[in-house]
């Protein structure tokens, strides 16, 4: 199982005031638009993995980091990280504005900062590892050559290590060769002089020949001499005797002691044993119930945090749909009064109808009774002309009279009533289309008004975002020149970081000599201070010590550390004062006593000048500058041509920072008055268009007002015509044109007359035809329209119904929700109440552990006075051994002395000799025992410098058979460490192979990926990468395109990092400023990682393709000053969107 970041709580950290985040262990994405506060929850889970570099959080100081500065609060991030065994881990760091520093917290418990770090290390196959991808650091990287890239590859292996090591071991092996040189010339030595002495020492042959000599004069004597040997032999027999039983009763003490330690032992360990159990098995089962408690707890907080924001969700949806229902229900009325007016339209269209079809049916039926008047005359003509013709010319003139005149009469009457109608109906329509006319007067007034303030809004919203874009590209040269800066501030920070962490090592192992940061310790003003710490950063960082030892204890915490430091010891520093110019920096300084002859040594000859005579003088010297005014510094680089130097300027990150910090808030206060000037925009257009339909349909009911006044004008003029008509038939009857005889051309033209009346009640019948097609056409696009209205209408309908049931079902799903809530409250209080239990039991267990503990810490102490005595002891032993070891040898040289005499007295067969010559005798031997007394003190003289010199022998004899042996070790040590060096590399190279090309092959299948080493046999060769994209031919890294190459980039920085798979990716808007092709290149390197580490990532709204690929997406707003975070599930944005 990988190790991952399970849950954040993060407190007063810059804008979230109290945010709690959960992540799973895939793609986590934290979505939000610029400014919300989404890299700050990443640069939060980096303050509390220890970070302690200001550059990282983009503050110039601590307090920065503050919500709203403020000092009254205290900081806080808690991480809650999973194992690789699934065991979960509190991590805490909290920061006091109040008292100026850190806590850091352990599953609860405070500790050191060093510890902290340790335990971090601790988790996971090799250590909680992270990797923070910042926006930018894939373009920068996108140019790595084959060094780079394997550079990257070695630190992500952690070969460094390993050529440390071998370095440390060749310096030991060095060492050694030395100390056995200077050894074997010791030992040399020494071995000729107890080979000289040896020889210097009795040698029995000679003394054989001596008293071969003798043996004729002395034979008495040697025989004294055996019994004086004997007795001397007896005598140190019996010393040996006395150091064997003194030995003896050493060793019985010792097995005394050692029975003793070895029940002291046995009843320790049977106590560590309990304790052990006690603190594994049953602290453990506790801590297991507890933790298992605690997760159950969190779920349901999560849970009811969960459905507390999707009840949150649900009600702003619900209001969201009732809006849009009374919305809709708005525009159904809007609608409904525009269906009214084209209802009263519709039936005036249909009245005007209904009087054309009667008018039409009147004139066909007049139509009818022309022509039977017609065929009624023409037969009565027949007929009469057939009786007698002048019977027939009188009735027929009296009959045509009246008929005509009645005729003429009704019909003058009827034409009468239709000119009142129509002039009636003109009346109306006049009236109609002047009060149109006004409406539209009074819409144009409303649409010039709303024209212009669109126009306004329009100049004005042009104006913002050309602002707008002109600060944005300020703010990339802003952030250009930051990230020009940040690089060349990166050397100082590690320095500082590696330099702090070691410090803090330290101080948590209370090493004794450590002084302190040399730029800690040092005070001055700011802009000096900066231009030397940019100037010597690693002796601005150094750890200063008072000696070698503590210097060399330091050293071995940093290299279990693996970090890089430097040490200044505070004894090979003696300068003497009069050394320093008198306008030395060192003036403008305050620092502790004891750095006096450090800082003098360091930076003693660095001066500070106020004008460029002073300058020139100082650079003519040879010294280093700072102007105090300007804030700069000049270092001549040859002393000869002064003209030459190097100017160092500060850099000003902090302010940078802020000033971009105030810039992207004046822009985000900016973009927040243009969005509401888009939206006002766009209301003001939604209402202008409104008003145009609206004047549009007035245009067309004045356009159909204009049909019928034309129409019904058109009438009238008929009408007046006819009516003149038949006033002048009137007058000329009444004038007495009723005289005419009625004859055959009377019938003719009475016939005549019919046929025109005839002819033209059909014209009028054709124009009325033609009318009432006007008419109809205009009553089928009101009913279109009608009816189009009605539709819409009913889809409004329809859509809110469709509201009404939605709301319906999210209230319900809100009713459940909250019963789910109230059960998991009660949940969660059972929980809390079985927490509390188990703690208390917990609490008794450590005090029992606690007794343990006390117990094991006596027998300990017990057992080291018994180890203390038998060290004493054995010294003792070791001191009688080497004595008897001594008086061993002197037997046996006695021995051997007492065999050589007594067989010189056998071989000369002499029994008592009695010499008679005693003068000769006396002479004899006295010369020969002069002679042998002589060589007798010459080899005591040797015996007493040989046992001298044999200790000092041994012992060196034996130390070089250590160094060999240690010498053996070490080249067997570099010969293991070049085979585990290449072993690693080899598998891990392998493994990022498989890795990259798995990646690749996903990412674009059908191409093909090289990784491979510029020399196979060399490990240390370059790594060299080649790409085959799909029908294109094999390219080097180099030549691919900028999107290509970026998105091969981060998908060999993905593969090499995670060659461990303990690594937690923290990506912070690395898509930004790339197209859309390249991001969805990203999303799917990204998504196809997912399944070998956790991926933690910062993307914008619109980048779809990164946030589809996310199964945890946290959305981040931002609101009265304060970043909100609504965590949402995948499958609860999927369901969302269906609905």
């Amino acid at each position: 199982m990988k190790p991952y970041l399970k849950k954040v709580e993060i407190k007063n950290y810059k804008t979230h005031r109290n945010t709690r985040i959960v992540f799973t262990d895939g793609i986590n994405s934290i979505v939000g638009p610029n400014g919300v506060g989404k890299s700050n929850i990443i640069e939060a889970i980096i303050f509390a993995l220890g970070e302690r570099s200001l550059k990282t959080f983009r503050a110039s100081s601590y307090n920065d980091l503050v919500y709203n500065n403020r000092k009254d609060i205290d900081l806080s991030v808690t991480l809650y990280i999973v194992d690789k065994d699934g065991n979960e881990h509190k991590f805490k760091r909290v920061y006091s504005p109040k008292k100026g520093g850190h806590k850091y917290r352990y599953n609860g418990k405070r500790v050191s900062r060093g510890s902290y770090i340790i335990n971090l290390m601790k988790l996971g196959g090799e250590g909680f590892k992270y990797v923070y991808i910042q926006q930018g650091d894939i373009l920068n990287k996108a140019n790595a050559t084959p060094r780079d890239i394997k550079n990257l590859v070695d630190d992500a292996l952690g070969l460094k290590q390993y050529e440390e090591k071998r370095n440390e071991a060749l310096k030991k092996l060095e060492d050694a060769e030395i100390r056995l040189r200077t050894l074997e010339e010791k030992y040399s030595t020494v071995q000729k002089f107890i080979r000289e002495y040896l020889k210097e020492m009795i040698d029995y042959h000679t003394l054989e020949n001596l008293n071969y000599l003798k043996r004729y004069l002395e034979s008495g004597h040697a025989r004294l001499k055996r019994e004086e040997l004997n007795e001397k032999l007896k005598g140190i027999s019996d010393k040996r005797d006395i150091i064997l039983e003194k030995l003896k009763k050493i060793e019985e003490r010792l097995s005394i002691i050692e029975e003793r330690h070895n029940k002291i032992s046995m009843l320790a360990s049977n106590t560590d044993n309990k304790l052990s159990k006690l603190e594994t098995e049953e602290y453990r089962r506790i801590n297991s119930l507890i933790e298992v408690e605690r997760r159950q707890r969190d779920k349901i907080k999560s849970d009811i945090v969960e459905k507390a924001v999707e009840s949150k969700h649900l009600k702003i949806t619900i209001n969201e749909l009732k809006n849009q229902i009374n919305s809709v229900r708005k525009e159904i009325i809007n609608d409904k009064e525009q269906i009214t007016r084209l209802l009263e339209l519709l039936k005036n269209l249909n009245r005007d109808r209904r009087g054309l079809n009667r008018r039409f049916n009147t004139y066909k039926v007049e139509l009818e009774k022309i022509e039977n008047e017609h065929d009624k005359i023409k037969n009565e003509w027949t007929k009469q002309l057939e009786d007698t013709v002048d019977k027939l010319n009188y009735e027929a003139q009296r009959l045509a009279e009246r008929i005509y005149i009645k005729e003429r009469k009704e019909e003058l009457k009827r034409i009468e009533d239709r000119e009142r109608y129509i002039t009636d109906s003109i009346k109306k329509l006049e009236k109609r289309k002047q009060e149109i006319l006004d409406r539209i007067n009074t819409i144009k007034k409303d649409i010039a008004g709303l024209k212009s303030g669109i126009d306004r809004l329009k100049r004005t919203t042009s104006i913002m975002k050309r602002e707008l874009s002109d600060a944005e590209k300020l703010l990339r040269k802003l952030d250009t020149i930051i990230s020009r800066l940040s690089s060349e501030r990166k050397v100082v920070n590690e320095y500082s970081i590696e330099a702090k962490i070691v410090y803090e090592a330290v101080r948590s192992m209370e090493i004794k000599g450590v002084v302190g940061i040399l730029g800690d310790m040092v005070k001055g003003p700011t802009e000096t201070l900066s231009l030397i710490r940019d100037i010597y950063p690693r002796i601005w960082y150094s750890i200063i010590v008072k000696d070698d030892e503590t210097a060399q204890k330091v050293l071995e915490v940093a290299k279990e550390l693996k970090k890089k430091v430097s040490i200044l010891i505070l004894k090979r520093f003696e300068v003497k004062s009069e050394d320093i110019p008198g306008n030395s920096v060192l003036k403008l300084l305050k620092y502790p006593r004891e750095l006096s002859n450090l800082m003098i040594r360091l930076f003693g000859k660095m001066v500070v000048a106020s004008s460029s005579e002073e300058i020139n003088q100082a650079l003519s010297k040879g010294l280093m500058v700072i102007n105090i005014i300007d804030h700069y510094a000049i270092s001549p680089i040859e002393l000869l041509h002064t003209s030459k130097k190097k100017v160092y300027i500060p850099s000003n990150l902090d302010k940078l920072v802020n000033i971009r910090k105030r810039f992207v808030k004046m822009i985000e206060r900016r973009r927040g008055e243009y969005n509401t000037k888009l939206r006002e925009l766009e209301k003001l257009n939604i209402r202008y268009r409104d008003l145009i339909s609206r004047v549009s349909l007035l245009r067309n009911s004045i356009e159909f007002i204009n049909i019928q006044l034309k129409y019904f004008r058109e009438f009238e003029r008929t009408l007046e015509n006819k009516r003149k008509r038949i006033l002048n038939i009137l007058k000329e009857k009444k004038r007495g044109k009723s005289d005419i005889l009625i004859d055959s051309s009377e019938y003719i033209v009475k016939i005549s007359n019919l046929e025109d009346k005839r002819r033209e009640i059909r014209e009028s019948l054709e124009r009325i035809e033609e009318d009432l097609r006007n008419l109809d056409n205009e009553i089928m696009r009101v009913s279109s329209m009608i009816d189009a209205y009605k539709r819409v209408n009913q889809d409004r309908k329809n859509r809110i119904r469709e509201y009404k049931e939605n709301i319906k079902r999210l209230k319900e799903r809100n009713e459940m929700i909250k019963r789910e809530i109230m059960d998991k409250t009660k949940l969660l209080k059972e929980t809390e109440s079985r927490i509390r239990k188990y703690s208390d039991e917990l609490l008794n267990l450590e005090n029992v552990i606690k007794k343990y503990r006390n117990k094991l810490n006596k027998l300990r102490k017990l057992l080291d006075k018994l180890r203390e005595k038998e060290r004493k002891y054995e010294n003792i032993r070791k001191k009688y051994e080497r004595i008897e070891l001594k008086l061993r040898y002197k037997i046996k040289i006695l021995k051997e002395g007492i065999n050589k005499v007594q067989e010189i007295i056998d071989r000369a067969g002499l029994g008592e000799v009695k010499l008679t010559d005693l003068e000769s005798y006396d002479k004899i031997y006295n010369d020969i025992l002069s002679e042998y007394g002589t060589y007798l003190d010459a080899s005591r003289h040797a015996e007493e410098r040989y046992y001298d010199h044999i200790d000092n022998y041994k012992m060196f004899s034996l130390r070089r058979k250590e160094l060999y042996r240690e010498k053996e070790e070490i080249l067997k040590f570099i010969s293991e460490i070049d085979k585990e060096r290449e072993r690693v590399f080899m598998e891990g190279f392998n493994k990022l192979k498989n890795r990259f090309n798995e990646l690749f092959k996903e990412v674009f299948p059908g191409s093909k990926a090289y990784i491979e080493l510029e020399d196979p046999e060399n490990i240390d060769s370059d790594i060299l990468v080649y790409i085959e994209f799909k029908d294109k031919p094999k390219l080097p890294l180099s030549a691919l395109s900028g999107g290509e190459k970026t998105a091969i980039i981060l998908m060999l920085l993905l593969s090499i990092y995670s060659i461990g798979e303990d690594t937690v990716f923290l990506l912070d808007e690395v898509d930004a400023h790339l197209d859309i092709r390249n991001i969805e290149n990203m999303s799917k390197v990204i998504r196809a990682q997912k399944k070998y580490n956790q991926i933690i990532l910062v993307t914008l709204p619109g980048h779809d393709s990164m946030i589809s690929i996310a199964d945890h997406i946290i959305a981040v707003a931002y609101r009265n000053g304060v970043s909100k975070v609504f965590t949402l599930s995948k499958e609860y944005m999927e369901r969302m969107i269906r609905e």
